[in-house]
This record gives C-alpha cells, structure tokens and sequence, in this order.
C-alpha cells in the first residue's frame, strides 16, 4: 500500500532538490517523466483492490499532499527570490520549476483534492480537498465536477467531455470557460433559494477566490513578485495539465441524456505507475459509477474502455503533439462505436 506515497515523495524530493539547488529541478522533472512513461510500459498491471482495514492510513496517504504542497510551494517561492538577487537565475532553472511546481499543483493539488472533495460533506477530508483546489484557484471546477459533471459525462451538456477529434487545446478553453459559467449559475441558483447573498462568503466561488488569496499573500510575503511570478505561472501549468486530463478521460465517448453513466463511458488504465501517482483516478469507470467509493476500493475493470497507454503518458501526448494522440485513438474510438 505504500505505493500511494509516490506523489507526497516527489513532493518531498522536490522541496530537498530545490533547498540544495534550483538546476536540478529541471533534470529531475526530466528523470521522473521518464519513469512514468517507461515504469508504465514495463511493469505489470495494477489490479489490486483493499478493504477499509487501513482506511485512516489511505486517507492519510492522500491528505498527505496538502501540508508537503505548501511547504514546496514557499520553500521554493523563497529559493527563487534570493536566487533573483544573487542574479542566479537562468531560463533552464526557471522553467524547469514553474513546469514542476505546475506538475505538482496537478498531481498532489487537483487530483488529491478531486479524491477528497467526493467525501461526506463538511469532513476534514473534503476540506482538505477544498484547500487543495484553492492552491489551484479551481473551485469552479469542485462546483461544476460534483454537480454537473458526474451527471452530463458523455453528454454536450458536460463542459468535461471531449468530442471525437476536437483538439486538446480548444477543449481546454471550451471546458475551462463551460466550467466557470456552471459552476457560476450553480452556486447563484443555489443561494437564491436559500435566500443568501450571492457575493457572500456562502458562495462557495467566493470562499474558494479567498482562499486562493491568502496563498497567494504568503507567496508574496516570502518570494515578493519573483516568487508570485513563478506560483501563478504554475498555477496555468497546472491547469493545463487538469483539463487535457479531463480530455482524455472520455474522449470522443458519448452518452444520452438520461442514459445510465456505465463503465464503457471512460477510458481507463491499470498502469502501474499512472494508477499509483494518480490515486487510482485511471480506474475512472469505476469512479463514475459510484463517486463516494474511495480511491483505495475502485474496481480495475480489465472489460472497460482502455488507454494504450499510461494516463500520464497519454496527458503527455495530448499536450505535446495532439495530432499523434487524435491519430493513436482514433482506431479506438470507432471500434467503441461499433460496440454499442
């Protein structure tokens, strides 16, 4: 079980790797990304499944993420800072961080969160994964995933879902923007009916937006606007990266409004490596039958829809040549077709 320590270790041997020296940030981004696309390849399936036995140590494992995340984030935040005075800053380092911190804000930020924000309402664990998206300033994607996701996948009514050979990067607009405007009508619909002021701290956009400013107050208090320049760049990497996840977890897979959400509407992997990184988020069939199932119990459908590839790896592909993933998925998509 200790498998799922990987992200809160790369978070970890980032915060000691950038305390000893900035440069070899960028290599170890560079190490990693080939563990995940050759540790994906190489090693067998994950298809283990547990019980509620070690419950308390599953949920420590991935609220683990929260306190290392802030820790990378400042420790970094006050690296980058006195490296800007001592003029040490070259653009290797500073890319190599901003696509790292980015990295981490997607992996232990967004997808640890996304874990935590289907627990039982108002418990530590969900506000642990309100935090999480905060670092991210993405509530509107905690509104819109539980309410409006979870029901549309598969569907034009979903923001989340991309359409068969749309491309990575106008999906992620057209969800980025579908995701705000929901989430807005949501939580306006919704204070309406309690009769509560909309811009009031109720309004969970709101909460989310302070939140994410008082990060953000922090950053700046301890790596002043070379520091907060560094965090918001990542934030954007960090988005990026949530919403070509987002694209490849159903795309090109539809659905009927009112249909049953089956597990033929996600692709999965059982990769070892992605599973593991990602807290079984690749199990996704098995996610969107049951949202409240925790990470730890998600069946690994071995007859679902699946990924040639690790998650990871295929986020990969769809950032840096979104022809070549089209053209890898595309034989995959017909045959899904041809299936229903």
């Amino acid at each position: 079980m200790i498998k799922f320590l990987l992200t809160p270790f790369l978070l970890i041997t980032s915060t000691v790797l950038v305390s000893l020296d900035i440069n070899h940030i960028p290599i170890f981004v560079f190490l990693y990304s080939l563990f995940i696309i050759f540790g994906d390849l190489l090693l067998p399936r994950d298809h283990e499944v547990y019980d509620d036995d070690n419950k308390q140590l599953f949920d420590f494992f991935v609220m683990l993420p929260l306190p290392l995340l802030l820790i990378y984030l400042f420790v970094s935040s006050n690296v980058f800072y006195d490296k800007y005075l001592l003029n040490e800053l070259s653009y290797y380092s500073v890319i190599g961080n901003i696509i790292n911190l980015g990295l981490m804000l997607a992996t232990a930020g967004t997808n640890a969160g996304h874990e935590l924000i289907h627990r039982a309402k108002n418990s530590i664990q969900q506000k642990v994964g309100y935090w999480l998206l905060a670092l991210n300033f993405d509530t509107a994607f905690v509104i819109e995933h539980l309410h409006g996701h979870h029901k549309f996948v598969g569907t034009y009514d979903d923001p989340a879902t991309a359409r068969y050979n749309e491309n990575t990067y106008s999906f992620i607009i057209r969800s980025t923007i579908g995701t705000l405007r929901n989430a807005w009508v949501y939580e306006k619909s919704r204070l309406i009916r309690k009769k509560r002021n909309i811009f009031s701290f109720h309004n969970q956009l709101v909460s989310g937006l302070v939140k994410g400013l008082l990060i953000v107050f922090i950053v700046y208090l301890i790596g002043k606007e070379i520091g907060l320049l560094m965090y918001l760049l990542s934030v954007i990497v960090a988005k990026i990266l949530l919403e070509t996840v987002n694209y490849i977890e159903h795309y090109g897979l539809t659905r009927e409004i009112g249909s049953p959400v089956l597990p033929k509407h996600s692709w999965n992997t059982n990769r070892w490596v992605s599973s593991n990184l990602l807290y079984n988020l690749s199990r996704h069939s098995a996610h969107h039958e049951k949202a409240n199932v925790p990470y730890w119990k998600l069946n690994p459908y071995k007859d679902a829809p699946e990924m040639p590839l690790g998650y990871l790896s295929m986020v990969y592909i769809a950032i840096l040549a979104p022809p070549v993933f089209k053209k890898i998925m595309e034989s995959r998509v017909i045959k899904w077709r041809e299936s229903i």
